[in-house]
């Protein structure tokens, strides 16, 4: 698994035309080191999986879901404390290595459709910018923004629609220091959805030989509402 590099956006919003947007990773990472633990700070529980890959299939190494000892703000600002349950994970399923993948909490983050288009050799960054600099006006300053790429309509092949996070720097910043204080590693941030698409996708592309070209699958997420 590559480890992804987490890119930051300064004040100014432009930074965002930079090539490497890895805030979201783009393409899902294959099977190779021990796969990093999947981490989610929940509204009250911390949650913990290590997938492995067992005689060329992937499976569950180690799972864990603890309650928070206080509030989950008081774990960001004391990263030991969260450390200390961490440690309670690891004694209780086999948890391999430092390396995490999370989520920032999803109050912190919004996540909108834009529907854009590209100019003669404009990229779809610059043009995705544009759309949001006329939509949002000033409120991208001091914003974490990614995007991924959807499935463009076939009715209009100029039209392109995109899934495009934002997330404040200083929350983003804030929670990567409390993972990073409390011993780990972050290979990447990521957005929950996202996550279990590619998981899926993923997943069956073990069993399907069509792989990538894969039939329409129906993705149910319950969230806590």
């Amino acid at each position: 698994m590559n480890r992804s590099t987490l890119t930051f956006m300064n004040t100014v919003f432009d930074k965002l035309l930079k090539p490497a947007l890895d805030w979201l990773p783009k393409v899902l990472p294959g099977f190779g080191r021990d796969l990093s633990i999947g981490l989610e700070m929940g509204p009250d529980r911390l949650n913990l999986v290590q997938m492995e890959l067992v005689a060329g299939r992937p499976s569950i190494r180690a799972i864990a879901s603890l309650p928070y000892p206080c509030s989950r703000e008081e774990l960001q600002q004391h990263p030991q404390r969260l450390k200390l349950l961490l440690k309670q994970a690891y004694a209780l399923q086999p948890f391999k290595g430092k390396h995490v993948v999370s989520c920032l909490p999803t109050d912190q983050i919004k996540i909108i459709t834009v529907s854009y288009r590209c100019g003669e050799g404009q990229a779809d960054a610059s043009a995705i910018v544009a759309e949001l600099r006329e939509r949002l006006k000033g409120d991208l300053d001091g914003m974490v923004v990614d995007f991924i790429n959807l499935r463009q309509e076939e009715t209009d092949a100029g039209k392109r629609d995109a899934l495009v996070a934002m997330a404040p720097r200083d929350k983003v910043m804030a929670y990567l220091d409390m993972l990073t204080g409390a011993g780990l590693e972050v290979d990447a941030l990521d957005i929950g959805p996202a996550a279990l698409a590619r998981l899926v996708s993923r997943a069956g592309a073990l069993s399907t030989a069509e792989f990538p070209r894969l039939p329409n699958m129906l993705l149910r997420h319950f969230g806590a509402d």
